[in-house]
């Protein structure tokens, strides 16, 4: 999918991800593996990735009771230092 993660070692989780438009890339069908992701970056992945939709900047309560209990703590973590 994206051209410039073809021998890169994370390859196949980048091109699953953007298959399942978690990662969109940089466009040109490039995402650019190697540069740093900011917090902000990360919780929209996570946040992308577990199905779950803001609400004015903010996941909705029932959301996070759907979540494995063992990832509510990282996910809130990750969300008060966005």
């Amino acid at each position: 999918m994206f051209k410039d993660v073809e021998n890169h070692w994370a390859k196949d989780a980048v091109n699953d991800m953007g298959s399942r438009l978690i990662v969109n890339g940089i466009g040109n069908d490039l995402y650019n593996p190697n540069t740093d992701m900011t917090r902000a970056e990360f919780a929209a992945i996570m946040m992308k990735g577990l199905g779950l939709n803001p609400v004015d900047g903010k996941a909705r309560l029932l959301q996070m009771w759907m979540l494995p209990l063992g990832i509510i703590p990282l996910l809130l973590q990750v969300l008060r230092q966005v």
